[in-house]
C-alpha cells in the first residue's frame, strides 16, 4: 500500500482554519498528544530529579531517572489494562522523557501507541525488541501492530526472526498469514492457513483462520468449505466460537433456514455477550425489514436484562444506529451518564438525531466538569453549526478530534455530530479511530465508505479505503471501492485488475465489477481487452451509473472510438462524478 498519499488534513492554500488548528495542536500537545498542562507535571518531575542528581552524582542520577521512569511505566500499564488511556498518557510521556532509550520504557510506550492506534509506536517496538530479553509474545505483539499500520517491512523482518526461532509455532505461522493478507497475497495466505491446519487438524483457531479466508474467495467450492469450517468452530466451545458465529451471521450466502437456526442457537445461550445478541437482532431485521419496531423492543429488553454499563452503551449505540434514538434516551438517564463518557456520547447522539438542540445546549452550559472534554467540544460544534457559524463549528470539531483520540468511547458521537454538521472529512477521521474497536469496526467501515463516495476529491477517501482494505481484506465492497479508486489514480492497476476479475467471477450479473475491471484493464495498458469487457456486457447505456458511464467513455476514447466517446460523454451527469473521475471524461466533452 502506498504511503505517499496526502493526508486529508494537509494544509491547502487559503485554508487558514486548518493551519490554525495545527498551530494550536503544536502549542497544546506533545508528541503523544498530551496536553500542555501535563508538561508542567513533566517539568516538576525533572526538577525533583535534578535536585536528587546533585546528591547522587551522574551515574546515580541516570539510575534514579530510569527507576522513576520504570515506576511510571508500571502505573501506566495498569491504567492501560483498565482502559484508561487518558490518565496513562502523561505517565507514558514522562517516562519516555526520563529514559528514552530504555527497552522496558520503550515497550510501555509501544503498547500505549498500539492501544491509542498511533502508528509511530513501531519505532518504540523496534527499540524494545533490541533487548536480549525480548520475548516471543512481544515479537508477536510488535508484528501484529506493524501489520495493522502498514509497516510491512518491519513486520517482515520480525517474522523472519520469529520463524527462525520457532519454525513450527502455530501462532507465528498464523501471524505470517496476516502478513500475507496485508501484502495482498491471498493465495499465499490460504496456502499457509491450509498448512497450519494440516499440522493441527482439530485446532479451532486454525480452523477459523482458514475458514475466514475461504469465505472471501471467488470459488463457490472454497466459500462452502470456509462456511463448513466456521460452522464447526461455532458449534464448539473454544474462545473462537463467538467470532465464528459472528462471521456466519454476517455471511450473505447462508440460506435463510440456517441463519434462523443460528439465531435460535444463540438465543438458547444464557451467557452469549451483548455484541452477539445484537448481531442476531440485526440478522432478524435483515430477514424481515418490516419488523423494525419489534426489533427495537427486543433491544430495549436486552438492555433491561443486562447490568454492566458497557453493555448498556453497546445497546444504546445499536438503537441510535437503527432509528431507536427515543428508546436510547429513555435507557440513558442523565444521572447514569454523568460519569460515563461513552453513555453520555450515546445520549448526545440521540439528542442530535431527535433534533433536541435546546437540551444539548443546556448540557453544554452545565457540563464543563464532565470528563469527556471531546464530547463538550463536539456538542458545541453541533450547536454552532446549527446557528450557521461554520468556521467556529469547524474549530470546535477539530478540538474534539484532537482531544478524543485517546478516549475512543466518545468518537461515535464526534463522528455523528461532524457528519450532521456538514464536515464529512472530520467524520471520516473520527470513524477511523473506531476501526479496531470491538463492536464498532464494521459500522465504522461502512460509514467511511458511505461518506467517502460523494466527496468531490477522492484523496481523503483513498486513504480511508486503503486502511479499511487492510483491516477487512474479505469485505467485497471495501476491496471493490479501493480497486476503483486505485484505477482512477492509475496506481496498483495490476492489483485492481485482479480484484475486479475475482469479484466479476463471483458476481457475473453485477455490472459494476465488469466496468471496474474494464477501467483497471485500460490502466494496465490493455486497451483492446478493456473494450471487449464493456462491449460484451450487453447492458443498456441509460441503466449504467455515472461512474460506469465514465469508464465506458474512457475506454472508447482510448480505442480511437472518438466520435462515440464524445457523443456518450455529453450524456453523463458530471455533477455525480468526483474530481478525479471527471478528469477522465473532460477530453471528450
Amino acid at each position: 500500500m502506498s504511503n505517499s498519499h496526502p493526508h486529508p488534513d494537509s494544509p491547502e492554500p487559503g485554508s487558514g482554519s486548518r493551519i490554525e488548528a495545527r498551530t494550536v495542536r503544536r502549542k497544546n500537545t506533545g508528541p503523544l498528544g498530551v496536553r500542555s498542562w501535563w508538561f508542567r507535571y513533566v517539568a516538576g518531575a525533572f526538577l525533583l530529579l535534578a535536585v536528587a542528581g546533585v546528591v547522587a552524582g551522574p551515574r546515580g542520577y541516570r539510575e534514579l531517572k530510569r527507576f522513576r521512569a520504570l515506576g511510571m511505566g508500571r502505573t501506566a500499564t495498569g491504567l492501560m489494562a483498565a482502559g484508561d488511556l487518558e490518565h496513562a498518557a502523561p505517565l507514558v510521556h514522562t517516562a519516555l522523557h526520563l529514559a528514552p532509550k530504555d527497552p522496558e520504557v520503550s515497550r510501555v510506550v509501544a503498547r500505549f501507541c498500539a492501544a491509542a492506534r498511533i502508528p509511530e509506536g513501531v519505532k518504540y517496538w523496534s527499540t524494545a525488541l533490541e533487548s536480549p530479553n525480548a520475548t516471543r509474545e512481544e515479537f508477536l505483539e510488535a508484528t501484529a501492530f506493524a501489520i495493522l499500520v502498514g509497516r510491512v517491512e518491519l513486520s517482515d523482518g520480525w517474522l523472519t526472526q520469529l520463524s527462525a526461532r520457532y519454525p513450527r509455532d502455530p501462532a507465528v505461522r498464523r501471524m505470517m498469514i496476516r502478513q500475507l493478507e496485508r501484502i495482498e497475497n491471498r493465495a499465499g495466505a490460504v496456502a499457509m492457513a491450509r498448512a497450519v491446519l494440516a499440522d493441527q487438524p482439530t485446532d479451532p483457531e486454525s480452523e477459523y483462520a482458514l475458514g475466514n479466508l475461504l469465505i472471501g474467495e471467488p470459488s463457490p467450492v472454497d466459500r462452502e468449505e470456509g462456511r463448513r469450517l466456521l460452522r464447526g468452530v461455532a458449534a464448539g466451545s473454544s474462545v473462537d466460537r463467538e467470532i465464528a458465529l459472528s462471521a456466519l451471521i454476517a455471511c450473505e450466502e447462508l440460506p435463510r433456514s440456517e441463519l434462523e437456526m443460528l439465531a435460535r442457537t444463540i438465543d438458547a445461550q444464557t451467557n452469549a455477550p451483548a455484541a452477539i445478541r445484537l448481531q442476531v437482532i440485526d440478522l432478524r431485521l435483515r430477514l424481515d425489514p418490516d419488523s423494525r419496531a419489534a426489533r427495537l423492543r427486543e433491544a430495549v429488553g436486552l438492555a433491561t436484562a443486562m447490568g454492566p454499563e458497557l453493555d448498556l452503551g453497546r445497546v444504546a449505540a445499536w438503537l441510535n444506529r437503527n432509528g431507536g434514538s427515543s428508546n436510547a434516551m429513555e435507557l440513558l438517564e442523565p444521572g447514569r451518564c454523568r460519569t460515563n463518557a461513552r453513555l453520555m456520547g450515546e445520549r448526545l447522539k440521540a439528542m442530535l438525531a431527535l433534533n433536541r438542540t435546546n437540551e444539548m445546549g443546556r448540557w453544554v452550559a452545565e457540563g464543563t466538569g464532565h470528563r469527556g472534554g471531546p464530547l463538550l467540544a463536539a456538542a458545541r460544534g453541533s450547536l454552532l453549526a446549527h446557528e450557521g457559524r461554520k468556521a467556529e463549528a469547524e474549530s470546535a470539531f477539530r478540538e474534539a478530534l484532537l482531544t478524543g483520540r485517546k478516549t475512543r468511547d466518545v468518537m461515535p458521537f464526534v463522528a455523528a455530530a461532524a457528519e450532521a454538521a456538514g464536515f464529512p472529512s472530520m467524520a471520516i477521521e473520527a470513524y477511523q479511530t473506531l476501526l479496531e474497536s470491538p463492536g464498532w469496526s464494521f459500522d465504522a467501515a461502512r460509514s467511511i465508505l458511505r461518506l467517502g463516495r460523494p466527496m468531490a476529491d477522492m484523496s481523503a477517501a483513498r486513504i480511508a479505503v486503503d486502511r479499511l482494505n487492510a483491516i477487512m481484506p474479505n469485505d467485497e465492497a471495501v476491496a471493490g471501492e479501493r480497486a476503483w479508486i486505485e484505477s482512477i489514480f492509475d496506481e496498483h492497476s495490476l492489483w485492481a485488475k485482479a480484484t475486479f476479475e475475482r469479484l466479476a467471477r463471483a458476481h457475473p450479473r453485477q455490472p459494476y465489477w465488469r466496468f471496474g475491471c474494464a477501467l483497471a484493464t485500460l490502466r494496465h495498458g490493455d486497451k483492446a481487452g478493456a473494450l471487449a469487457l464493456v462491449e460484451e456486457s450487453g447492458i443498456p447505456w441509460e441503466t449504467l451509473e455515472p461512474r460506469m458511464q465514465m469508464a465506458y467513455v474512457a475506454v472508447l476514447g482510448a480505442n480511437n472510438r472518438r466520435d462515440v466517446a464524445r457523443r456518450y460523454a455529453q450524456l453523463i451527469s458530471l455533477e455525480q462524478l468526483r474530481t478525479q473521475e471527471r478528469a477522465l471524461v473532460v477530453p471528450w466533452l
